[in-house]
């Protein structure tokens, strides 16, 4: 995040904590598209390893 928001002495105002949240919606989008990728290739690399096992047993 770009800065520290919440102070230890008083509340945040409503902008600061809308700020925050956009921050983190963002942090989290990011994540999630990685996250996304990353699956689907290990999806892709497991269904070759089956092809592959598939296909030397059926010889």
């Amino acid at each position: 995040m770009k800065q520290a928001v919440l102070m230890p002495t008083e509340e945040p105002t409503d902008r600061q904590l809308e700020e925050l949240m956009k921050e983190v919606a963002i942090d989290v989008k990011q994540k999630v598209l990685a996250t996304k990728k990353l699956l689907a290739e290990k999806i892709r690399l497991e269904i070759q390893i089956a092809q592959e096992r598939f296909d030397s047993t059926s010889v």
